[in-house]
């Protein structure tokens, strides 16, 4: 199927610009791809070039983030405008929100905790860290200042990617409309 898949791309396509987004594209993992353009470029059916691309990903908890929001405003939006008792609070939200959001919520200023409850010291918030993380998570750029952050917060992490640029091989002719081995 991946040898299929490549060649029947590259009939109508001058070149696969990344292996690893065809095999994303056409749902055949990229390990079992590798293995057939390797193939392909020992008989020279195709030329590849491999290469490496430094990527940025998302662990777990930067996925749950990206998707249901920081864990500070998930606290924020749990306060209401005129304040909420502690333990009811406690009660709103998970426990890992109440600690990391209290925690980041009131070191950004967002919220104050006393012994009358928990206020909100500013109206509105903006979720930053859900935005960079969904920036990261589409393979958007996200700016050195703000992936220290998410690094410090062990949101991410970096891993090389390798793939290929593909491209049609000596041995790979085109015979009428159909390209075919020999």
């Amino acid at each position: 199927m991946a040898e299929e898949s490549i060649l029947g791309f590259l009939q109508t396509n001058e070149a696969i610009s990344d292996s690893q987004q065809f095999a994303a594209s056409v749902g055949i993992d990229h390990s079992e791809l590798e293995s057939v353009i390797k193939s392909l470029r020992g008989f020279e059916i195709v030329d590849a070039q491999e290469f490496q691309q430094d990527q940025w990903f998302l662990k777990d908890e930067g996925k749950t983030y990206a998707r249901e929001g920081s864990p500070e405003v998930q606290l924020f939006k749990a306060v209401p405008p005129e304040g909420i008792a502690k333990e009811e609070l406690q009660r709103k939200v998970t426990p890992s929100v109440f600690k990391l959001g209290s925690s980041w919520a009131v070191k950004k200023k967002w919220v104050e905790i006393g012994r009358q409850g928990v206020s909100r010291k500013v109206e509105h918030v903006e979720d930053k860290i859900q935005v960079f993380l969904q920036q990261i998570e589409n393979g958007k750029v996200v700016d050195e200042k703000d992936l220290a952050e998410l690094k410090s917060r062990k949101l991410i992490e970096y891993k090389p990617l390798k793939g290929y640029t593909l491209r049609r091989g000596p041995k790979l002719f085109q015979r009428g409309k159909r390209l075919q081995r020999i």
